[in-house]
């Protein structure tokens, strides 16, 4: 699975839950009383977010059963996850979609370069980002300028 499979699902799994939920919401809706608490829950919602759950109703409907299991899989995983690691997820998602079409695709080659790389090159980089992560702000900011003047000057 690739990186932007990846975030497609995360995204569906984060409201994964809401949906089925509004999903079976909605059609026990049309067939209940309008005093139902259904109704009640449905009517509380503004018209964007009930035109959301339409949207992500239809599109989860016409999934294909392999992907539709995938979902269920990506979501069973995703309950495991302890909150911080939910939680974390959720911001990455957040700063994914925030992102331009242009950056995306950066970060698209940027993870096809590092899954190409060997288990070794990989490991290596990790370990970097770990050091870089454990620096102070001020640091992480020296570092960041001195590899910005790297790269200018082409060495």
């Amino acid at each position: 699975m690739n990186r932007r499979d990846f975030l497609k699902m995360t995204s569906l799994l984060v409201l994964l839950p809401t949906v089925e939920a509004f999903a079976q919401d909605v059609e026990a809706t049309a067939a209940a009383d309008s005093n139902s608490e259904n109704r009640k829950r449905w009517n509380n919602l503004t018209p964007e977010q009930k035109e959301e759950l339409k949207r992500r109703y239809e599109k989860l409907k016409n999934m294909s059963p392999e992907e539709r299991e995938k979902i269920k899989q990506a979501f069973g995983r995703f309950k495991k996850l302890s909150p911080e690691e939910k939680q974390k997820l959720r911001q990455a998602s957040g700063r994914w979609k925030k992102l331009s079409p242009e950056e995306k695709e950066k970060f698209r080659k940027r993870f096809k370069k590092f899954k190409g790389m060997d288990r070794e090159k990989r490991q290596a980089l990790r370990e970097k980002l770990k050091k870089f992560k454990g620096l102070s702000p001020e640091e992480r900011q020296k570092l960041r300028e001195k590899m910005k003047a790297r790269r200018r000057s082409g060495s």
